[in-house]
């Protein structure tokens, strides 16, 4: 289960920070902290699309699920078990957007184009539509 470089370096970046947050060395990490690393996370992904961190209520449950000792801290391993789960949640959400981005709407805007030319009687040349010419001359 590849993650896509861009997230890998996130979350290279987030254990680095894991480390800073640490403020009393005992390697473990509490929920405010976890949750302050996690929405970070989420800027450096929106920066490629705008992708929703999860919610306070979301995260919660999150911790929990990773939090295999049930303590209110979570160790290096719990910790990259959460983010790896929540890095996998945004890449699933990436690639969506981008194959709607990518794929997707290009061909739904030449199908709307399509349509509309039918409707007020514009024919197509070499794939192109005549308000295509019209709207930019080539002259």
């Amino acid at each position: 289960k590849n993650l896509s470089p861009s997230l890998f370096s996130s979350i290279t970046v987030i254990f680095v920070t894991h480390a800073q947050q640490d403020t009393n060395h005992d390697n473990k990490i509490s929920f405010d902290e976890a949750y302050i690393l996690v929405l970070k996370l989420y800027i450096r992904i929106n920066r490629k699309a705008p992708i929703q961190p999860p919610s306070y209520e979301q995260f919660k449950r999150y911790f929990k699920k990773a939090n295999a000792s049930h303590t209110r801290n979570l160790d290096k391993n719990e910790f990259c078990t959460l983010t790896v789960g929540l890095a996998r949640r945004a890449t699933a959400r990436l690639v969506v957007h981008q194959i709607t981005t990518l794929l997707i709407a290009p061909v739904l805007a030449m199908q709307l184009v399509n349509t509309l030319s039918k409707k007020i009687g514009l024919k197509k040349v070499w794939g192109k539509t005549e308000w295509v010419t019209h709207i930019f001359p080539t002259r």
